[in-house]
C-alpha cells in the first residue's frame, strides 16, 4: 500500500473515526479514555521492547502496568472532578515504586542506573504524557478543542510529507537522527498545522474566537510538539544501533 493510499484512508476513515470518538461524551468521554489507555499500553510496550535491547529492565508486566495505570487514574480524576495535581502524585508514586522494587529485587547492580532511568522514562513518556488529553475534557468546548488538536497534528504530518516529497529532496539531512527529514518538510508541517487551525477557527468562531492569531499560535505550538516528538521517536528507535 502506497503512502498516498495510506494517507487517503487515514483522512476518509481515520479522521472521521477520531472525531466520532471525541464527540461521544458518554460518562465523561469514556470511549476516548479507553482509546487513550489502549495507546498508553501499546506505547509502553513498544518503548520497553526498544530499551530492553541494550539493558536489563525491570519485569515487563510491572512497568507496563504502572504506565497504563496513570491514564486510568487521570480519567478517574477527571470523572470525579478532583484536582489534576493528583496526576503528578500518581506519576511520582509510580516512579518511587520502580525505585523501591529495583532496590529490593536486584541481586547484581550492573547497569542498574540505566535500568531504573529507562523504566521511569517508560512510565513518564508512555503513561503520563497521555494524561494531558483528560485535562482538556474539563473545558467547556472540550470536544472541539480535542478535535482541533488531532486535526492540526494530522495536517502537520500530511503537510510535512507532501512538501518533503515534492520540494525536500535537495535539503534533507538537517537532523542526523532522521536523515530523510527536510527543511521543506518542516515548513510543510508548520504550514499544515496552522492552516488546520485557521480552517477550524473560521468554521467555529464562537469556539475559537474571531481572530486567527490564537489559531496561528496554537498551530505553531502543535507543529513544534509533533515534529519534536517525531524526532525523539527516531532517536529512540536508532539508539540500539549505535
Amino acid at each position: 500500500m502506497s503512502k498516498l493510499t495510506q494517507r487517503l484512508l487515514l483522512f476518509f476513515v481515520g479522521v472521521p473515526l477520531v472525531i466520532a470518538i471525541v464527540t461521544v461524551n458518554f460518562c465523561h468521554f469514556l470511549l476516548l479514555a479507553i482509546v487513550n489507555t489502549t495507546f498508553a499500553f501499546l506505547a509502553s510496550r513498544e518503548l520497553y521492547a526498544l530499551f530492553s535491547v541494550y539493558t536489563t529492565l525491570p519485569p515487563q508486566p510491572w512497568i507496563i502496568a504502572l504506565a497504563t495505570a496513570i491514564p486510568v487514574g487521570a480519567y478517574g480524576i477527571a470523572l470525579g472532578g478532583l484536582p489534576f495535581a493528583y496526576i503528578t502524585w500518581i506519576l511520582l508514586g509510580s516512579i518511587l515504586l520502580v525505585l523501591i522494587v529495583e532496590a529490593v529485587r536486584r541481586k547484581t547492580f550492573t547497569h542498574a542506573n540505566e535500568s531504573v532511568a529507562l523504566a521511569a522514562l517508560i512510565v513518564l513518556y508512555g503513561g503520563y504524557l497521555m494524561t494531558f488529553v483528560f485535562r482538556i475534557t474539563r473545558l467547556e468546548y472540550a470536544s472541539y478543542y480535542i478535535c482541533c488538536f488531532f486535526c492540526m497534528v494530522f495536517f502537520c504530518d500530511s503537510g510535512a510529507w507532501l512538501l518533503g516529497m515534492t520540494l525536500g529532496k535537495s535539503n534533507r539531512g538537517l537532523c542526523a537522527v532522521s536523515p530523510n527529514k527536510s527543511i521543506a518538510g518542516f515548513m510543510g508541517g508548520y504550514a499544515g498545522a496552522i492552516a488546520g487551525g485557521i480552517v477550524l477557527q473560521q468554521l467555529f468562531p464562537a469556539v475559537f474566537g474571531t481572530t486567527v492569531i490564537p489559531a496561528v499560535v496554537l498551530g505553531s505550538c502543535t507543529a513544534t510538539a509533533a515534529i519534536v516528538g517525531d524526532l525523539i521517536e527516531s532517536l529512540v528507535k536508532r539508539s540500539p544501533d549505535y
